[in-house]
């Protein structure tokens, strides 16, 4: 598995997209747009309990690029999404390196 995160993290063509456990071919395993807020009160609502999630710095911008149509239809989250995240009572911070931050439900 940690050869597997260090390939998402890093990007790479290393593991096909069905063993890719956060692949976009397994929608289970995105992160709801905006992490979820503001239509739920806390992370936990909206992604359930006992769940570990990964949020990444580069994950702040790839989206803004996109048109409006675009961002209708797509998942992402903002710096302030995830201000809101670290200041969720439900949820824990596991992990950060800078990069990318593990968290827990």
């Amino acid at each position: 598995m940690a050869n597997v995160l260090a390939i998402y993290l890093q990007g790479g063509n290393e593991v096909s997209y069905e063993n890719w456990a956060f692949s976009l071919h397994k929608p289970k395993y995105q992160l709801p747009k905006h992490l979820g807020y503001p239509g739920n009160k806390t992370f936990r609502r909206a992604v359930g309990s006992d769940v570990y999630a990964i949020t990444k710095t580069r994950d702040y911008y790839w989206w803004q690029g996109s048109s409006q149509d675009r961002l209708d239809s797509i998942q992402y989250y903002n710096r302030g999404d995830t201000r809101r995240l670290r200041s969720d009572q439900s949820t824990m911070r596991v992990y950060s390196n800078g990069n990318f931050t593990l968290w827990e439900t």
